[in-house]
């Protein structure tokens, strides 16, 4: 998880998933779905955008941060690459005062429509 924490951005290193925080919260997950390979193709697009407008943005934010976001950038891409990093969107749901059972899902899901 140290690597992980170093190569990707921040809050990498929490102690739980972020499902197990939004039940600890009282959330009842509807949805977890990986959207790494979505994140990554974002993050290449983002880094190659960058080195194309390089002169312009090395005039505008100075060398040393250009080359900052780009590294922190291919250090991302390196810890998906190396199965270290993934990116999820969660849905949740949450009705104040609805019981949680031990699972830490609420003993009701949602109405639907």
């Amino acid at each position: 998880m140290a690597l992980a924490a170093e190569l990707g951005p921040m809050a990498v290193n929490a102690d739980r998933s972020p499902a197990e925080l939004l039940r600890a919260a009282g959330f009842y997950v509807l949805l977890e779905e990986d959207v790494t390979a979505t994140f990554q193709a974002t993050a290449e697009a983002f880094w190659r955008a960058r080195e194309d407008l390089a002169d312009t943005l090395r005039l505008e934010e100075g060398d040393v941060r250009f080359e900052e976001e780009q590294q922190s950038t291919e250090a991302v891409l390196d810890g998906i690459a190396r199965g270290l990093l993934r990116r999820s969107l969660h849905v949740g749901w949450k009705v104040d005062g609805l019981p949680m059972i031990a699972a830490g899902q609420p003993e009701a899901s949602p109405k639907k429509g």
